[in-house]
């Protein structure tokens, strides 16, 4: 556990935290459970969102990054494939 740096109210009533462990983490604010955990390489600077819902999270290594839980818009593409390279690369070092 880490110090947090970004905290937002989602859509949804739910809160997104982002910090230094560089994880974004969903929580429930009915029984304060993680519902979910995004990974990132670098350390977490500010979260958004959108009007649809979608997630904008900025970091340490000067990248935004979107999310979104819609299969429809979803990315598949090669930012994708970087992104789980770039944590594959973290957890080896």
């Amino acid at each position: 556990m880490g110090f947090i740096f970004a905290i937002t109210t989602l859509i949804t009533g739910e809160i997104a935290t982002g910090g230094d462990d560089c994880l974004v983490k969903i929580w429930s604010p009915a029984d304060g459970t993680c519902k979910q955990t995004i990974g990132l390489p670098r350390t977490v600077w500010a979260i958004s969102q959108n009007s649809l819902g979608d997630l904008f999270i900025g970091s340490e290594d000067y990248k935004v990054r979107s999310y979104t839980r819609d299969p429809a818009r979803a990315n598949k593409g090669e930012e994708l494939i970087e992104l789980d390279n770039e944590l594959k690369g973290k957890a080896s070092a």
